[in-house]
């Protein structure tokens, strides 16, 4: 960052440099060249003045000077002096020149003509004096690029010692203001108490932000290996010492067939423990989103309940399918196991004789809906923000017995959120908990 930030002050103070020097050489040129008209019209006017006054009966010779050029031409073309030579002898007619024709028709004139073999600019004005005759000066721009070339070396010095002040200045600068953002990182635990600058408030709270969720991710993974092992031990424990009765011979005979049901009961809730934790990985480690297509709640609903009819049976418990067609983009396989969870743990902790309702639809703001009801137990307040995490369960001791993993409603949410869906719980203890999941609707 340090060499960047000083590269980019030297070429900004390079380019500054450049950028001056051509501005201070337009508007130098610019200056000069108004100058230069204004000061041969002056002098044009001044001769005129003196000429006319005179009658004509000044020498000329006494107002040429080193920079300017004074030509008295005649009405015809003709010179009748020229400042620069002797004899007028044999110089062409003038009658053509446009500063001649104009000052002729006006009374006064300027122009600029360049020449190509002295490679300068000429400025002329031109004034009609009382006897007819044209007074022209001339001034040639050379002089003003001399000027310029005697200042050039004290210019390229000046510019070159402003370059070595502006690399020395932009290390200086770089360093203190890099200082303050190095000692912030230095001290990564406090870094929203050390924040030197407004501009990096955000960056501080962004990496703050990030800090608390790793250590909430941390915990979350201690937590998730923790209960993993606790939810396997306890089965394993179990088929374990059932197993080795039966090795030892410690069991009568009528005995084995209730162990080995127990056996198999508890190898069975392993194995379902051991595919939700798979399924929850898989996602978790999804290197790419899902893929979606086009699926339907309701069907997703009608199956889940097809599926879950015999233990619903089992349970005492009427599932219902209702609601209109809800057409999402989502994944098939992920809706299935969503809403299969839901039901399922509906019909789990609900009582005898109730319900549970499947309900599909569209709201108003083109969003489908799928809700799931139940007339059960119910959920605590202080528990219904934590009923979708890892593991957590309200009831441990019905959960055993309603053979669940308390990984269900963790694979809900996290489905969920891959497809773009929200979750909302509602729940009174004693009278039920309704569970709803909306997403954008699939365009028709």
């Amino acid at each position: 960052m340090e060499v960047k930030i000083n590269a980019r002050l030297f070429f900004m103070g390079l380019i500054t440099m450049l950028v001056t020097a051509l501005a201070i050489l337009f508007f130098f040129r610019t200056a000069y060249y108004q100058q230069a008209e204004e000061n041969i019209r002056q002098v044009a006017q001044t001769i005129s003045i003196a000429y006319d006054s005179a009658d004509g009966s000044i020498a000329l010779d006494s107002y040429a000077e080193a920079d300017y050029r004074v030509t008295l031409i005649a009405p015809t073309g003709v010179v009748l002096y020229e400042s620069e030579l002797e004899s007028t002898d044999g110089m062409e007619d003038h009658s053509t020149r446009e500063e001649v024709v104009e000052a002729i028709k006006n009374g006064s004139a300027q122009s600029t003509r360049r020449s190509s073999t002295m490679g300068v600019d000429t400025y002329y004005a031109a004034v009609r004096l009382c006897d007819g005759n044209i007074l022209r000066i001339a001034q040639d721009t050379g002089t003003m690029w001399e000027i310029y070339n005697k200042t050039l070396p004290f210019v390229v010095i000046l510019g070159f010692l402003i370059l070595l002040a502006s690399i020395f200045l932009s290390f200086v600068l770089t360093r203190q203001l890099i200082a303050p953002i190095n000692k912030m990182g230095a001290d990564p635990e406090h870094i929203g108490e050390n924040v030197p600058y407004p501009e990096l408030q955000p960056f501080a709270d962004s990496l703050r932000a990030y800090q608390l969720r790793e250590r909430q991710n941390e915990k979350q993974r201690k937590e998730f290996t923790a209960n993993v092992s606790h939810e396997l031990k306890t089965p394993l424990t179990s088929i374990s010492g059932y197993a080795e009765m039966i090795e030892n011979g410690m069991c009568r005979p009528e005995d084995v067939r209730s162990f080995g049901a127990r056996i198999h009961t508890e190898a069975a809730r392993l194995v379902t423990l051991v595919g939700d934790i798979i399924r929850l990985t898989q996602m978790d480690e999804a290197d790419a989103p899902p893929t979606l297509e086009k699926t339907d709640l309701a069907r997703a609903a009608a199956a889940a309940a097809e599926l879950l009819e015999l233990n619903a049976q089992k349970a005492g418990i009427e599932v219902l399918v209702r609601g209109e067609p809800a057409n999402i983009q989502g994944s098939v396989g992920m809706l299935d196991e969503m809403v299969y969870n839901l039901c399922d743990n509906a019909i789990r902790y609900g009582r005898p004789g109730g319900h549970v309702w499947l309900t599909t639809g569209v709201d108003t703001e083109r969003r489908a809906w799928i809700e799931v009801k139940d007339d059960g137990i119910g959920i605590a307040p202080e528990h219904q923000s934590r009923v979708f995490e890892r593991f957590y369960r309200v009831d441990k001791s019905h959960s055993k017995e309603t053979g669940g993993t308390g990984l269900g409603l963790a694979i809900v949410k996290h489905a969920a959120a891959l497809m773009g869906g929200t979750i909302t719980l509602h729940s009174k203890p004693g009278l039920g908990t309704t569970i709803t999941v909306s997403f954008p609707a699939a365009a028709d």
